[in-house]
């Protein structure tokens, strides 16, 4: 059960992290230094803030207090982060030490007692105080970004208006235990691999949904895509508004290649 909480919570702070570096990417420069008046913080400020908290939080996690007398937290809430570049930075940093001190806790060490401002917590307890405290920011954050896109915001859950197609896909499923992150995660990292993809369907949703559904159930995950790209679902239903574009990996070519003639051969539909 210990070892399962490590993994578990490791996937929590790496699906919260996907969606801040979602939202970043989708904005243009000038919106990640907007603040809509002088009391609210940017999403600079923000990031700005989650570095500090992260640097002095899992930095000696379990052998120093969590609050560092070299931490300028007053400092954090100003703007000092003045590009990008800027921001990208301090994003990755923090993480980097957040995933690291992670890596460095074993099952044995989560009711070891650490402390935050002298307060005594067990390590299970500080953990999750710090998932909460930085999906709470990370939401911020994402709230500033649609606010701004209007609507041109790119889902990064759920698009509108495909909750019960969604849930059909999911209830059609066999019952089974996985991380509800699982999803988001592993299409993000074969998004950022080199590998190529091949688009081998363009058109009806409805067909396009049956075709994922034959690949998924040889572990062939499509990455399905609307034309208006208004978000990316992975072996999910796409949505039913639009034409769509499924797309595999060029090294799950020769797995697919059967199953996807016969679907045109049975539909009457072409590539």
């Amino acid at each position: 059960m210990e070892t399962n909480y490590l993994e578990s919570v490791t996937k929590q702070f790496a699906y919260y992290k996907l969606l801040g570096d979602k939202t970043i990417d989708q904005l243009e420069d000038e919106h990640l230094f907007y603040q809509f008046h002088i009391e609210t913080n940017s999403i600079a400020i923000i990031v700005n803030h989650l570095w500090g908290n992260m640097r002095s939080r899992w930095t000696n996690f379990l052998t120093t207090d969590g609050e560092k007398t070299w931490r300028n937290r007053d400092l954090e809430f100003e703007s000092v982060l003045k590009s990008r570049q800027d921001i990208l930075q301090k994003w990755e940093a923090g993480w980097e030490c957040l995933f690291t001190a992670l890596k460095l806790i074993s099952s044995e060490k989560l009711n070891t007692i650490i402390y935050i401002r002298n307060q005594g917590h067990t390590v299970i307890e500080a953990i999750n105080r710090q998932l909460a405290h930085y999906s709470y920011h990370v939401g911020q954050m994402v709230c500033i970004g649609k606010i701004l896109k209007g609507k041109s915001w790119e889902s990064l859950s759920i698009p509108k208006g495909n909750s019960n197609i969604y849930n059909r896909n999911k209830f059609s499923e066999e019952k089974k235990i996985t991380h509800f992150t699982n999803e988001y995660l592993i299409k993000q990292k074969t998004m950022n691999t080199d590998e190529k993809m091949t688009r081998i369907y363009t058109g009806s949703p409805i067909l396009a949904e049956a075709l994922v559904g034959r690949l998924k159930s040889v572990d062939i995950i499509p990455i399905v895509k609307d034309d208006q790209q208004s978000g990316i679902m992975f072996g999910n239903a796409p949505n039913l508004t639009s034409q769509v574009r499924v797309f595999i990996r060029n090294d799950e070519m020769t797995q697919a290649q059967p199953m996807i003639e016969a679907f045109f051969k049975e539909t009457g539909e072409e590539k």
